[in-house]
């Protein structure tokens, strides 16, 4: 087999050739990931199209993990036919994404554009990565720029148009060959490809989002948002090539797509400015005025509504993607929340989750940088978004019997400074409101998991809900048979990646025994365990518990395959060759819990100071003839703490005096009060905060 020579590092018969047959040997630089200097690879050409030309590392041949129908495989893709969900089913990788983003460079041996030979190449051999058969992560495909445009390593250039695509583990893998492995990986690296060719200094967070994008738009899936979901305050704009970054810039940037436009997508593409000059030139192209921090903030605030009716104003990102919403930083019921963020990231938000409001006062203020604050209020099906001042307390009012929430969407608007802030609500909760926790989106469910036995659990993991108690949990069941429930706290020390022999759960969350049940009614939801009068708390953080038995036979719980954020897991008691283990149960369990408000002050943490000012409602109220009032004071200042009759009239002071950096309770004696509506009105230097109270004879 002749080998190709080389003359200053060029195959001969490539320089100015645009012909090429099918058996052509040709030897290419290859960049070694695990040392400084490339390898040196024969290939033999496979497979020819009109616009792609696809060549396999001799070795990689010879050794088997690629053959003639894997280059098909791959033409194909290529050249003809992408899956159903792709933009066009009817076209290939190369024509798809030349339509939605622009054209490749095409360059010769000069490096001269548009001169080269109207193909791209893709080179399949054994990416050198340090991955090894016993595990750990690879390289799948990449793209280097030495190759198309001149520069200190040009001696080590392959001069054309050329994407490399890992074969082992890539394609041939458990000696199994699976062509349409690096199908999403074809389509991503050959984004940078035309990218390069019209802004080769494209900020990484940019140019990896519209590659995760390509990836869409041929029809390979999204990149799961959930590790960026988990933890929404990163810098938006950096990049440490993390998962979670890529996580991040392939939602970002499908969301471009579904508010602006595909042709946004081209025209940012394209444009030769790069980061936010760039951005916002492309967007000025279309007619709009919008500035990049915006584009941001109506990002965030689109992840946690998912609303189509707010779409003109932020967007709206398909539940198919965003099947569940980002983490929180806090979920209260209304009757208080309070909290401090001393680092938000450029461009990061974070969110407060505030349920079941009849009466909100809600004050935010940064304490460095700039945050900008906006509260988006639920009633019923009506939403309304809310811009907050800094600093001041913003009060709404959520009449009726109708089911009512509250977000509070934290942002920094500064591209390169971190910002720090607080945020303290208080107020009222509707009464016997129930609300519903879910991680399922009730729509889509796979096959349920068949590895229980007896003694075995599924547990599924719940965030705290300040100021809740829980109601009831619900399961939706494919078959019948015997469990029991429990409900524990959630071990937040727990370590997944380790898997012991247990610890997830934590201390008991009920007193009593298991609540034992028969499931006899396959039905959505139909099976409902409730646990009123048994006072179970929503904080902290808690884990509900599925023991199946005793007794046959287990029902067996469906399964959300499709959510974002995983929070399902199994404990499987008794197997042969681990023992005792847990478990990602790959998709989420059909189990919901049902809270509703207690309307108690929140015990403050230990040791902690107040984070803001904070008048908290009275616990009880109504009441009769004495209630208990909460406040908080940050610093050391002088608070005075009135009561108000419905005509404005002074009845009581309950404090009025210099007060140091604490939690207070002061109790309103209502003996010599007559019943009525009365108002508590705590005023402090620049604070005035009020509560409505009811003393009920």
């Amino acid at each position: 087999m002749a080998i190709a020579k080389y003359s200053l590092g060029l195959p001969a018969e490539f320089l100015g050739h645009k012909t090429w047959s099918l058996g052509t040997v040709d030897t290419f630089w290859v960049y070694n990931f695990t040392q400084p200097t490339p390898d040196r690879v024969p290939a033999e050409l496979r497979g020819i199209g009109t616009y792609s030309l696809v060549w396999v590392s001799v070795a990689e041949l010879e050794n088997g993990h690629v053959d003639s129908a894997v280059v098909q495989t791959l033409l194909d893709a290529l050249e003809v036919r992408t899956p159903p969900s792709s933009r066009d089913s009817t076209r290939g990788v190369v024509n798809l994404t030349r339509d939605h983003f622009g054209d490749p460079p095409n360059v010769d041996v000069n490096f001269t554009k548009t001169a080269g030979d109207g193909r791209t190449h893709f080179l399949l051999c054994d990416i050198q990565d340090g991955w090894t058969p016993s595990g750990g992560s690879y390289i799948a495909g990449f793209f280097y720029e030495i190759d198309v445009g001149p520069s200190s390593l040009s001696q080590y250039s392959n001069r054309r148009d050329l994407l490399y695509i890992d074969t082992y583990p890539g394609i041939f893998l458990n000696n199994v060959r699976d062509a349409t492995r690096p199908l999403g990986t074809l389509s991503h690296e050959f984004q940078h490809l035309i990218h390069w060719n019209y802004d080769p200094d494209e900020i990484t967070f940019f140019n990896e989002g519209l590659s995760e994008f390509s990836s869409y738009v041929c029809g390979y899936g999204l990149r799961s948002p959930a590790l960026y979901l988990d933890n929404t305050n990163r810098p938006f704009l950096g990049w440490g090539s993390d998962l979670r970054d890529y996580s991040r810039a392939a939602l970002w940037t499908l969301y471009l797509s579904e508010q602006i436009g595909d042709a946004f997508i081209r025209a940012f593409t394209q444009h030769p400015e790069a980061g936010r000059s760039g951005f916002e030139a492309a967007v000025a192209q279309l007619g709009s005025s919008m500035l990049l921090p915006d584009a941001v903030e109506s990002f965030h605030i689109a992840n946690i509504v998912q609303d189509r009716s707010l779409n003109s104003a932020y967007g709206y990102l398909d539940t198919t993607v965003l099947s569940s919403g980002p983490n929180v930083l806090q979920s209260s019921f209304s009757s208080g929340a309070t909290g401090t963020r001393p680092g938000l990231f450029p461009f990061a938000a974070d969110y407060v989750r505030l349920f079941a409001p009849e009466t909100l006062d809600v004050t935010v203020t940064a304490t460095s940088g700039s945050v900008s604050s906006t509260l988006i209020e639920t009633r019923d099906q009506t939403k309304n978004v809310v811009l907050l001042p800094s600093g001041s307390p913003h009060v709404s009012t959520f009449s009726g019997s109708a089911y009512s929430e509250a977000i509070l969407v934290l942002f920094n608007p500064g591209s390169g400074t971190t910002a720090a802030y607080t945020y303290a609500s208080a107020g009222v909760s509707k009464e016997g409101m129930s609300v519903e926790i879910r991680h399922d989106d009730g729509v889509s469910h796979s096959l349920p998991n068949t590895l229980f036995l007896s003694s075995d659990t599924a547990y599924v993991a719940f965030d705290a809900v300040e100021g809740g108690r829980i109601d009831s949990i619900a399961f939706w069941f494919a078959s019948t048979g015997f469990a029991q429930v429990f409900v524990r706290d959630w071990n937040s020390a727990y370590d997944l990646d380790f898997q012991p022999l247990g610890g997830l759960a934590g201390r008991a969350r009920m007193q009593e025994p298991a609540v034992s049940l028969s499931v006899t009614d396959t039905g959505f939801m139909r099976t409902v365990v409730s646990l009123a009068g048994r006072d179970v708390r929503s904080a902290p953080g808690f884990v509900v518990q599925m023991i199946y038995g005793p007794g046959a036979p287990n029902p067996l719980l469906r399964r959300d395959a499709d959510q974002a954020r995983l929070r399902s897991y199994l404990y499987l008691r008794d197997e042969p060759t681990a023992g005792r283990r847990m478990y990602s149960s790959f998709g989420d369990f059909y189990v919901r819990v049902f809270l509703s408000a207690t309307n108690e002050p929140p015990s403050p943490p230990p040791g902690a100071l107040p984070a803001a000012f904070a008048l908290y409602q009275n616990f009880p109220n109504p009441f009769n003839p004495s209630t208990t009032i909460r406040f908080d004071v940050p610093v050391r200042t002088r608070v005075r703490l009135a009561v108000y009759d419905i005509l404005g009239r002074e009845v009581a002071v309950l404090r009025d005096e210099v007060l140091e950096a604490n939690s207070y309770d002061v109790v309103l004696d209502g003996g010599k009060l007559a019943s009525g509506v009365y108002f508590v009105r705590m005023t402090a230097p620049q604070v005035v905060q009020t509560r409505k109270v009811v003393l009920v004879r």
